[in-house]
């Protein structure tokens, strides 16, 4: 359960099925943030549902940019949610990449508006390879 995208847009993810450590990545091009704008939430957090965005990539245990690379502490770099209705919050990311991990019970997902956003100041030192 991997999605990719590199795409501006709304999304609506929803669980046909009981679904374990599904993650989507959002990549932008190397001189671009990404941002993701929640709309709708509707989790379970009791029933062990969670969504929990990382500032980068994780893949394989690796994370990227590394922790001795990125300006934030790893502890900083994870954002959890555990809401549930119209949510107005948003993450933005220190580079062109994010993701977010999810857990969900049949039935349940969210919405999110993913934006990127031009480094109007300089070219982020670390960024993921051009998609």
């Amino acid at each position: 359960c991997i999605d990719m995208l590199s795409i501006e847009g709304q999304f609506t993810f929803t669980a046909e099925q009981p679904q374990l450590h599904c993650t989507t990545f959002f990549i932008g091009e190397p001189e671009e943030f990404i941002t993701i704008d929640y709309d709708f939430i509707n989790i379970n957090c009791q029933g062990g549902d969670f969504l929990k965005v990382f500032d980068g990539w994780m893949l394989k245990g690796e994370k990227f940019p590394s922790s001795l690379d990125h300006p934030l502490p790893t502890s900083r770099r994870y954002i959890d949610f555990c809401e549930s209705g119209n949510i107005q919050r948003s993450i933005r990311s220190s580079q062109n990449v994010a993701m977010i991990f999810r857990i969900h019970q049949s039935g349940n997902g969210f919405t999110i508006t993913v934006k990127k956003n031009a480094n109007l100041f300089r070219k982020s030192e670390f960024y993921i390879v051009r998609w």
